[in-house]
């Protein structure tokens, strides 16, 4: 009850999302220095190797939401109309 109550005040949604995104990245880099420990791999290879696999799985939403829903369409349209 309490976090609805912050997120209709409509004043702090932008610092609570850019805590969310710092803590998404925080625990990410904690996930892949852990990954290059155990398996005894440099931590260069480490971010490499995640950047690839985000990259992949992000491609691969874009390009089914892309087939199924247009949605890079309805974005792109999204945005001339806002101009």
């Amino acid at each position: 009850m309490v976090l609805y109550r912050i997120l209709t005040a409509d004043v702090i949604n932008v610092y609570i999302y850019g805590f969310l995104v710092v803590y998404f990245l925080w625990i990410a880099r904690r996930i892949i220095n852990g990954v290059s420990v155990v398996f005894d791999i440099s931590a260069s290879r480490a971010y490499l190797y995640s950047f690839i696999a985000s990259l992949i799985v992000f491609g691969s939403l874009a390009l089914y939401f892309q087939i199924y829903h247009s949605t890079i369409y309805y974005l792109i349209n999204v945005f001339n109309q806002a101009n």
